[in-house]
């Protein structure tokens, strides 16, 4: 860098005679300003984008039309027993220990060019125990409009899958107890109803 800011890229060669003796040397300079300020700010714009992938509570992938895994949030890597990003970029679907349905319809979201939003599904964690996931998988084009790999996200919606279930339960409970409150006063009604015309 020089005392302006600006980048070179520097090239050296030996400079020869017609009768292929060195005789000096031949030093090139290319300014290489433009090229290195846009590769800072695609670096440092990559690296919020990841920080924000990272921070959201969702599971994100994203792979190519090969099914090879070309990047993922932290949160994803762990859920697939992964260390790091790094250890899970490069690897397949037949070397992930995923749902074979799961990455089908990573295949169908290719194939057709269209998106499977909102997918709520019951799986079993590691330990057997069963969750929920709500699942949004969306291709990626190219710049032509070919599609390129896909993009994948989920959450686990468990919690509320449960709460869901206990106010329906809560409001079965609640229906039952109107009921059995209505048919007693149905059943003294008609008790006194008797007696009347007894």
């Amino acid at each position: 860098m020089s005392n302006d800011g600006r980048w070179f890229a520097v090239r050296t060669m030996p400079y020869r005679t017609q009768d292929n003796r060195i005789d000096g040397v031949v030093i090139v300079f290319s300014d290489i300003t433009v090229a290195k300020n846009a590769s800072d700010e695609l670096f440092d714009s990559r690296q919020i984008l990841l920080k924000i992938i990272d921070s959201i509570p969702q599971r994100v992938y994203w792979k190519g039309r090969d099914s090879v895994y070309l990047g993922c949030n932290q949160a994803f890597a762990k859920d697939c027993g992964y260390e790091g990003v790094d250890d899970l970029i490069g690897k397949t679907d037949d070397q992930m220990a995923l749902p074979n349905h799961y990455t089908a319809d990573d295949c169908l979201v290719m194939e057709s060019g269209r998106s499977m939003l909102k997918l709520e599904e019951a799986l079993a964690d590691s330990e057997g125990t069963r969750i929920w996931l709500n699942s949004n998988k969306v291709p990626l084009m190219d710049k032509t409009g070919r599609v390129a790999g896909m993009l994948g996200t989920y959450e686990d919606i468990s919690e509320r899958k449960r709460l869901e279930e206990n106010a329906r339960v809560l409001g079965l409970s609640s229906l039952q107890e109107r009921f059995d409150t209505q048919s007693e006063q149905l059943q003294q009604a008609k008790g006194k109803l008797q007696e009347k015309n007894g």
